[in-house]
């Protein structure tokens, strides 16, 4: 940890950071201090999760990866087009589910629901088509429909959204 912490310094230094902004890091007659007190507040360095300081690049590193798992698309079904002109979508992720309302020509609305704020999911089936249903917490409408989609993909849709609301549930 002190190694990590020297570097920290000397990398700090080489991006023009000046060294007396880490008062409370090094003090050659006391030793190190721990970066994780939290006295430790270092004046143009963000430290990250694990107590290490990062630069400007690793902060955009960092954002950059948190980003790309966000886009990680689990799974992505359409309205069938001759019973609904402007096809709908639903694209699920990792941490949210998108539904795209079409309703003319250039234009759409995209409703993003993070999953911890989904309380429930329907499917509603008929004779050819199913809809789905999400219930959201945090909408005044409270829910999200998206109709004239396949079976088997309505159904699909809804074992993965609940899969991943049990998911993130029982990681908190």
């Amino acid at each position: 940890m002190k190694l990590e912490k020297k570097q920290a310094i000397e990398n700090a230094d080489t991006q023009g950071v000046a060294q007396e902004n880490f008062p409370n890091l090094v003090n050659e007659s006391q030793g190190t201090r721990d970066i994780g007190d939290s006295s430790f507040t270092p004046k143009n360095m963000p430290v990250g999760p694990t107590g290490i300081l990062f630069s400007k690049q690793k902060n955009v590193e960092v954002i950059n990866k948190l980003i790309q798992r966000t886009n990680r698309v689990l799974i992505k079904v359409s309205s069938v087009f001759p019973f609904d002109f402007f096809p709908n979508d639903i694209t699920v992720d990792e941490n949210k589910v998108n539904v795209i309302l079409r309703q003319f020509f250039f234009s759409k609305r995209v409703h993003s629901v993070v999953l911890d704020d989904i309380t429930d999911v329907f499917v509603e089936t008929g004779p050819l088509f199913a809809t789905v249903k999400f219930i959201d917490k945090n909408f005044v409408e409270n829910e999200i429909a998206v109709g004239f989609l396949k079976k088997a993909e309505a159904f699909r849709v809804r074992r993965i959204v609940q899969g991943l609301m049990l998911a993130t549930q029982t990681r908190d």
